[in-house]
């Protein structure tokens, strides 16, 4: 894992997380954090029967 992935996250939105990084590593970071949230929402949900799910979207500027 990278570990400067932790550090790219800039806001929480409801059941959203923002991330912040260059251009360039988006590929890269968007594969781990999406694998970083499943692993930690399965941590707390897979006890109870219910399974995560990540979309991740690439943007300039976040919009709802």
């Amino acid at each position: 894992m990278h570990p400067a992935v932790g550090n790219c996250i800039i806001n929480q939105i409801y059941d959203e997380l923002l991330f912040e990084f260059p251009e360039h590593d988006a590929p890269e970071f968007g594969r781990i954090a999406c694998q970083l949230m499943i692993q930690s929402a399965d941590h707390y949900l897979f006890q109870y029967g219910a399974y995560s799910n990540v979309e991740p979207q690439t943007a300039d500027y976040w919009s709802k």
